[in-house]
C-alpha cells in the first residue's frame, strides 16, 4: 500500500515585499502633497479674509481691512421650558468665542449675564445687564452691546437653546464632570427641577442643561458661569477625543434645527482652521474679571474699560483702541 510521503518542511514565510510598501508610502505622501495643494488653492479662492463675515463693530470703529482673528457671539436663551408667547427673552450666557487664524488657536471669555453696560439707544438708565439688550432688540442688539463693551469686531453670532444643548449632549454620548457640591434647586414657575450628586457624573444632555443653569449657590450668577466655563472646557475634551471626532459629522445634523446663527460655511471652516491639528490644546478659557456691586437693590457685576482690555490681552484677543 502507498503511503503518503511528507517532507517535513516548515512553510515558508513570504518576505515582506517592500517595493509594494515603498510604492504605498510615496503614494500615500504625494495624495497628502495633492490634497495640501487643493486644499490651499480653495481656501485662496473662497477662504479669503474677512470673507463671509458680517461684521459688527464698536461704534466710532471703522473696519480696516482684513483682520487675522474671527469672533462668534455665543448666546443662550433663558425661560427655555415656559416661554410665553410674545414675551421677551433675556439671553441666560453670553460667551465670545474668537478664532485666531494665523496663530492656530481659540480664546473664550465669558461674559457674566449681570455685566453693568451701555445698551445702544438705551438712555433711561444710564446702564443695565448685558443680559438685557436681547428683550430691547433681540440678537442684534445684544451684538452691538457686546462689541460696544468689549471693543471688539463681532463676526458672527449663534444661538443656542436648550433643546439644541440637550441634543449636542446626548450625541457626544455625554460629558464626564466632577460635581464639587450636591445641587438642588427647584423653581415650579419655571418648571426647573435640580437634584444632582456631589462626585463624578456623566451627564446626559437632560442633567447638562440643569447643571449649567443651576445659580443658587454662594456666588449666584458669577458660580454659574464658572461652571459654565467648566463644562464648556469639559465638553471640548469630549468633542476632540477619537470617539468624539467620530461623531462629529453627524452632529450637524442633530444639531442644526436647535440654533439660530448667521455663520456661513467658509466662516465655519476658517474657524475649524484655528484648532491645531483638531485638539484642544491651544483652547483658552477666562471668565470677565469684576466685582458683586448692588444698585438700587439690585446685583450687577461690575467692570471697567482696564480689566476688560487686560482680559482680552491674556486671551489674546484684538479689540479696537
Amino acid at each position: 500500500m502507498a503511503h503518503a510521503h511528507t517532507t517535513g518542511r516548515r512553510p515558508v514565510k513570504r518576505k515582506p515585499r517592500w517595493g509594494r510598501i515603498v510604492f504605498l508610502l510615496l503614494f500615500l505622501i504625494a495624495a497628502s502633497l495633492a490634497g495640501i495643494k487643493l486644499y490651499t488653492v480653495i481656501d485662496y479662492l473662497f477662504f479669503t479674509p474677512g470673507d463671509g463675515a458680517n461684521t459688527t463693530m464698536p461704534h466710532g470703529a471703522a473696519q480696516t481691512g482684513a483682520r487675522a482673528q474671527l469672533n462668534l457671539l455665543i448666546l443662550g436663551l433663558d425661560g427655555l421650558e415656559t416661554d410665553e408667547p410674545g414675551e421677551p427673552r433675556r439671553s441666560d450666557s453670553l460667551v465670545l468665542a474668537s478664532f485666531d487664524l494665523s496663530k492656530q488657536n481659540v480664546a473664550v471669555l465669558s461674559i457674566p449675564r449681570d455685566t453693568l453696560v451701555k445698551i445702544p439707544g438705551r438712555d433711561e438708565p444710564e446702564e443695565e445687564k448685558i443680559n438685557h439688550a436681547y428683550a430691547y432688540g433681540g440678537v442684534e442688539l445684544s451684538r452691538q452691546t457686546a462689541a460696544d463693551f468689549l471693543g471688539v469686531p463681532i463676526d458672527f453670532y449663534l444661538i443656542l437653546d436648550a433643546g439644541g444643548f440637550i441634543k449636542l449632549i446626548d450625541a457626544l454620548g455625554g460629558i464626564g464632570l466632577y460635581v464639587e457640591d450636591d445641587m438642588d434647586y427647584e423653581d415650579p414657575y419655571q418648571n426647573l427641577y435640580i437634584h444632582i450628586k456631589r462626585g463624578y457624573q456623566l451627564m446626559d444632555g437632560a442633567t447638562a442643561v440643569k447643571y449649567v443653569r443651576f445659580r443658587s449657590g454662594e456666588l449666584g450668577d458669577i458660580g454659574r458661569v464658572l461652571r459654565q466655563q467648566k463644562f464648556m472646557e469639559a465638553l471640548s475634551d469630549q468633542a476632540f477625543s477619537l470617539n468624539g471626532l467620530l461623531k462629529l459629522p453627524s452632529l450637524w445634523d442633530t444639531t442644526r434645527q436647535s440654533f439660530q446663527t448667521d455663520l456661513t460655511i467658509p466662516g465655519a471652516l476658517k474657524m475649524v482652521r484655528s484648532f491645531p491639528y483638531y485638539s484642544r490644546r491651544g483652547i483658552r478659557f477666562e471668565m470677565l474679571p469684576g466685582n458683586f456691586q448692588t444698585i438700587k437693590g439690585a446685583s450687577y457685576w461690575e467692570t471697567d474699560s482696564v480689566i476688560v482690555r487686560a482680559a482680552l490681552d491674556r486671551l489674546g484677543i484684538t479689540y479696537v483702541k
